[in-house]
């Protein structure tokens, strides 16, 4: 079944809305270090037989500032030197042993956001309020039979099948 081309409309503009909740996230919660995670965001819509997807793609590490990162495993230093570096302005060596002590902290205790999610992202309820606008889009009333929200460790993915 191909779907009108007033749906496929809809859904583009259902995920870039989306798209730039999750921008909007980043600004409101401050969670802001080089902004590659943000500007990595990619919006798309693809049918694949009578299911039309909305994906919202970005870099791995937006899942760490979604979900934060569990105690038992330290995170890279590799990983927390740039950030050391550009939050303090400190040297390279300097910055190596900050940042081996922030992982051990992480890997001891969690990150902040791990431990109080209202300090992360909070995708799950930027997709739970799309599920509601996509339910209240008037487009989709006609041929909408389900929808469904697939969260995903590298990707946010919100499903519509019709």
């Amino acid at each position: 079944m191909l779907l009108n081309t007033k749906i496929k409309a809809a859904a583009k503009k259902q995920a870039d809305t989306i798209k730039g909740d999750i921008k909007n996230a980043f600004s409101q919660k401050g969670i802001i270090d080089t902004g590659k995670a943000s500007a990595s965001l990619k919006a798309s819509v693809s049918q694949t037989g009578n299911t039309l997807s909305i994906s919202i793609e970005g870099l791995d590490r937006i899942v760490f500032v979604d979900r934060g990162r569990a105690p038992g495993k330290r995170p890279p230093i590799e990983a927390i030197i740039g950030w050391v570096k550009r939050k303090l302005g400190v040297s390279e060596d300097k910055a190596r042993g900050i940042a081996f002590v922030v992982a051990r902290k992480i890997g001891n205790e969690g990150t902040g956001i791990f431990n109080d999610n209202s300090k992360g992202l909070e995708l799950g309820e930027i997709a739970a309020k799309a599920t509601q606008d996509i339910l209240k889009e008037k487009d989709f009333e006609p041929t909408f039979k389900d929808i469904g929200i697939d969260l995903e460790t590298k990707k946010e993915k919100i499903n519509v099948v019709l």
